[in-house]
């Protein structure tokens, strides 16, 4: 115990000096530190008889052992010294506990394991870590946000209501669950902030405040000031070449769901991504943005059918502690400007500002705002003054019309029309000549005008437009395309997006291609294209109505890494190389008009998770050979009354939903419980009906 001994010396050594310090420079505060020197008592008397309780608690002499062990400050070292030393491990019930454990000590988890099964006694290890990789290691679903929400509450509870038993008065119980839903389920938070409130249960506007300004609070309040420290550490810790995407992130408004795709695209116009050891921008971006996942410095909110990440955003403390760092954010020197809806008014006068100062604005962003803001915008003097703008992005803006002065950003790299009334592209758009995304999605826009041509460096092309005419159901939308003269994408090579064209020349960096009105007699060109496309991950394609087949057997190299397939259309038949594809996540089927029968093989499609069979009237059945479509987690048929139900959906083991639309009765009442086929499908969680009524419109029945 002579180690522990001397530990002993420093710790009492450091602390004597530390209070008296202390009490000598603050005479005034000797009623507040005469608490913390008595807890400091309590707490040296038991470091000094630690040796007396080792000799008869185990866990007490593992305890203080452990701990000298683990002031290396290396973990690989740490655990090298407990294999080592045997006899702290292999004749007791221990507990372990590595804490903030790094994405860098994953290779270890073998040897921490050992620790656990080196005695069979039960001994437990605790480790916290924000890194998902970590949690992957060591939990069967990979996945952990926090404590549960029954517990948060529980720990937030007892903390904070002492003198009430742990019970929340009814008229704190709204505001209590939207702090414990702010603090994240994280303990570390949940507990002082629960301490905080503990002398406030009595005072609704302080538990307002609170919960209003809760992120800025741990910036300004001393006593959550250690939640503040270890959030900003969790900050200071994202590598250098990372932290500059959170320059981005702080454009959106605090619990702003940010699409990945959007914030990528947003990425390379910065110039924050560039292409390394033979891997593309996107590529390189989606490796950034899974970085930033991990550490768990932004979060996913939501992803679709297949997986895919749809949206992501920073939790509310997180922005509310790093905003309150930035010290410059929104002041007149910022290179990024955001207006959005609710702060249009306030925002004329930062505008004035720039035409004024000529501020060297890079990044400018006016979404859901008033036509007053579009008006400044839009003034010719102040697009004159924002010259080396990088990125305009004025989405959902009240606006029918681009003036023709857009053409003055020579430095534009992105701009967004997204959501407005505007239906063409002024021609002097030919002028912005490093634009790499142009997104005119839900825009009223049909044609690109022929000055197109010039804009060889662009990357994103999105112009679609969805249009459901008053219908309820997403799958009665009608789809508009965008008609594109003849020559006018020729030399954008680096095209590497297109959706819903009517026509196409060879770009072979495309990652998405939609056709629409694609004729019988256009299949061999179009399949000479696919041949090209190596990067495509997924294709799309509409028939020019429906009874023009769509001819896809001339594809004789298909890609590989293709992940969604949308075919819309009456096939000759089902092309044999769809079966290659073995990086498919989603197919849709419609209209395809194929044979009687359609089968799956055993080993069919290992990767899919939704499939969609719509309108596939001549089908009779369906058969899925046991151990295909093994991961598949949503399935829809639409429309196709002469199919019987397929009992190999028994197979089925991983499907969460299973959709009908528009399915006969004669079909819809096998699978009703009590009836024949209802064992077919009672393994599934949700097994949906959607049918309309006589008025058009649609309704939903669940089977359970």
């Amino acid at each position: 115990m002579g180690d522990i001994d001397g530990a002993i010396q420093i710790v009492l050594q450091t602390l004597e000096a530390m209070v008296s310090a202390e009490v000598s420079s603050h005479t005034d505060l000797e009623n507040d530190v005469n608490p913390i020197q008595n807890e400091l008592q309590n707490i040296l008397g038991y470091l000094m008889n630690a040796e007396e309780r080792a000799e008869r608690n185990d866990a007490a002499r593992n305890w203080i052992e452990l701990y000298i062990l683990r002031e290396d400050s290396s973990m690989e070292s740490t655990i090298k010294s407990l294999h080592e030393n045997e006899s702290i491990t292999a004749e007791a019930r221990d507990r372990f506990i590595f804490d903030n454990v790094k994405s860098g000590d994953i290779n270890l988890t073998p040897n921490i394991k050992c620790l656990l099964n080196s005695n069979k006694l039960g001994s437990k290890i605790l480790i916290t870590t924000r890194y998902e990789d970590v949690a992957r290691a060591w939990l069967n679903d990979g996945t952990t946000n926090g404590i549960y929400k029954t517990k948060a509450w529980e720990l937030f509870y007892i903390n904070t209501f002492q003198r009430s038993f742990g019970c929340c008065p009814e008229q704190l119980e709204k505001l209590a669950h939207g702090i414990v839903k702010k603090c994240g389920g994280l303990p570390p938070v949940i507990t002082p902030v629960g301490s905080l409130l503990s002398d406030k249960e009595d005072d609704l506007s302080e538990w307002s405040k609170v919960r209003r300004s809760l992120g800025f609070s741990l910036y300004a309040n001393h006593q959550l000031s250690g939640i503040n420290k270890n959030f900003m550490q969790n900050y200071y810790d994202v590598p250098f070449y990372i932290k500059q995407y959170f320059f981005v992130l702080w454009l959106f408004p605090r619990g702003y769901p940010i699409s990945g795709m959007r914030l990528i695209r947003l990425w390379i116009a910065e110039g924050f991504i560039r292409e390394s050891s033979g891997s593309l921008t996107l590529e390189v971006a989606a490796e950034y943005m899974n970085e930033l996942i991990n550490m768990s410095m932004v979060e996913v909110i939501s992803k679709d059918s297949s997986g895919k990440l749809r949206t992501l955003g920073v939790d509310e403390l997180s922005f509310c502690i790093i905003l309150s760092k930035k010290g410059s954010f929104g002041k007149d020197n910022s290179r990024r400007l955001s207006i959005y809806k609710n702060y249009g008014s306030n925002n004329v006068p930062n505008l004035d500002n720039i035409t004024k100062r000529g501020l060297s604005i890079r990044n400018l962003f006016v979404e859901y705002v008033t036509s007053t803001i579009m008006v400044h915008v839009f003034n010719k003097t102040f697009l004159k003054s924002i010259g080396l703008l990088k990125v305009f992005d004025f989405s959902n803006a009240p606006i029918d019309h681009i003036p023709g002065e857009i053409g003055m950003l020579l430095n534009l790299h992105y701009l967004s029309l997204r959501n407005t009334r505007i239906s063409r592209l002024p021609r002097s758009i030919a002028k912005l000549e490093n634009l790499q995304t142009l997104d005119f999605k839900q825009t009223f826009i049909t044609e690109l005008p022929k000055e197109f041509k010039e804009l060889h460096k662009l990357r994103h092309l999105l112009g679609y437009y969805f249009n459901n005419d008053g219908f309820l159901d997403p799958r009665c939308m009608k789809i508009n395309g965008v008609n594109i003269p003849e020559g006018v994408l020729r030399e954008c090579l680096e095209l590497q997006k297109l959706n819903w064209v009517t026509k196409l020349r060879t770009l072979t960096q495309l990652r998405k291609l939609g056709f629409m009105g694609l004729k019988l007699n256009e299949g061999e060109a179009m399949c000479s294209v696919i041949n090209e496309m190596k990067y495509l991950q997924l294709f799309d394609v509409f028939s020019k109505g429906k009874s023009e087949n769509i001819d896809l057997m001339n594809v004789t190299s298909p890609p590989l890494m293709l992940k969604r397939l949308y075919l819309n259309g009456p096939l000759v038949s089902l092309p044999t190389w769809i079966y290659e594809l073995h990086s498919l996540v989603k197919i849709r089927l419609r209209w395809s008009n194929l044979q009687e029968h359609l089968k799956i093989a055993r080993h069919g499609f290992q990767k899919l998770k939704v499939l969609h069979l719509l309108d596939l009237h001549p089908l009779k059945s369906l058969i899925i050979s046991e151990g295909g479509l093994p991961l598949l987690d949503e399935m829809s048929v639409e429309e196709s009354e002469h199919l019987e139900v397929p009992s190999t959906i028994k197979y089925l083991s991983t499907v969460t939903k299973l959709n009908f639309h528009n399915m006969p009765s004669h079909f819809t009442d096998r699978i009703l419980p009590g009836k024949f086929h209802f064992s077919i499908v009672k393994h599934i969680p949700s097994v949906l009906f959607h049918n309309k009524d006589l008025k058009g419109n649609l309704q939903t029945f669940t089977l359970r």
